[in-house]
């Protein structure tokens, strides 16, 4: 009687030990998905916030390179200006001397 109520006591710890590990092993996955799915969000965040440096950088850049390129274009205007402004002179006279006076 001893022996079978023995059996019986070890057949009980051994379902709560399976019961035991079957919630921890549930628990060890719900906690590792988490943990996952942390880690994405964790990782979409750093993506967008280096997408968003990135443009950011780009645009600065866009907008030196477009400054510079527009005060490069002004002084080769001016110079343009300065190299025609006694040709234009020039010319002035040159048509207001063969209009009849």
């Amino acid at each position: 009687m001893e022996l079978v109520q023995r059996i019986k006591d070890a057949e009980q710890q051994a379902r709560q030990m399976i019961e035991q590990a079957k919630k921890e092993a549930a628990e060890l996955l719900e906690k590792t998905a988490d943990e996952q799915e942390q880690k994405r969000r964790q990782a979409v965040q750093r993506r967008k916030e280096t997408i968003a440096a990135a443009l950011a950088e780009a645009e600065r850049n866009g907008r030196a390179q477009a400054d510079s390129l527009l005060k490069e274009g002004q002084k080769q205007i001016e110079l343009l200006r300065q190299k025609t402004a006694g040709r234009m002179e020039e010319g002035i006279r040159f048509i207001l001397s063969q209009l009849p006076q």
